[in-house]
């Protein structure tokens, strides 16, 4: 090859660089901040003090007026901004709707997915996403609608509560402890029995 030939290709791979480059936003491209080992049994007892007297003492986690107090604990963290909030609060309803129906749950995420989306930060998007996708492959892992119900539940309480957790971490760290709580929690449901 000629190293004029050679040298248009290291141009035409660089501009494709820096084209995707460009499609990544600077936020996306940071790196989680830094965390000591040794400090995460710190702030998981933090997170869960922070839970604990949000809850008080007659309120259970995983009902809605637990989900909603978790979920004003990342508004007041600064995760989420009230807009986030006001669709993650829609998400949190349509969860416990007592039709119970998967069928209308996963309408109704979708909807919110296309109608909120766009105008969601990171950290909402990456939690209406997973939801979206749970609510969708849901019935592999469980036949009954309310077993099917509490597994995209726990995993919606896993995500707020994992954005929680890496509250300080910044941006991709906060998406990263949505994922790994989403997991975490719809795994529990899933897989404790198998029906």
């Amino acid at each position: 090859m000629s190293s004029k030939n050679l040298d248009r290709r290291q141009l035409l791979i660089a501009a494709t660089g820096m084209g995707l480059g460009s499609l990544i936003p600077t936020s996306a491209a940071q790196e989680p901040k830094p965390i000591d080992p040794n400090d995460a049994g710190k702030i998981h007892g933090k997170t869960l003090e922070e839970i604990a007297s949000a809850l008080g003492e007659k309120i259970k986690i995983d009902t809605r007026d637990g989900m909603l107090a978790t979920l004003d604990l990342l508004v007041k963290a600064g995760v989420v901004g009230e807009n986030d909030a006001r669709v993650l609060k829609d998400l949190i309803y349509a969860l416990f709707d007592p039709s119970e129906d998967p069928e209308k749950l996963k309408k109704n995420i979708e909807q919110l997915w296309n109608r909120e989306h766009e105008k969601l930060s990171k950290v909402g998007v990456a939690i209406l996403s997973i939801a979206r996708q749970t609510v969708t492959s849901v019935e592999k892992y469980a036949t009954d609608h309310t077993r099917q119900i509490a597994i995209v539940s726990s995993d919606v309480l896993g995500e707020i509560t994992g954005a929680l957790a890496c509250a300080e971490l910044g941006p991709i760290g906060i998406v990263i402890g949505t994922v790994a709580g989403s997991v975490a929690g719809s795994a529990k449901v899933a897989f404790e029995t198998r029906h």
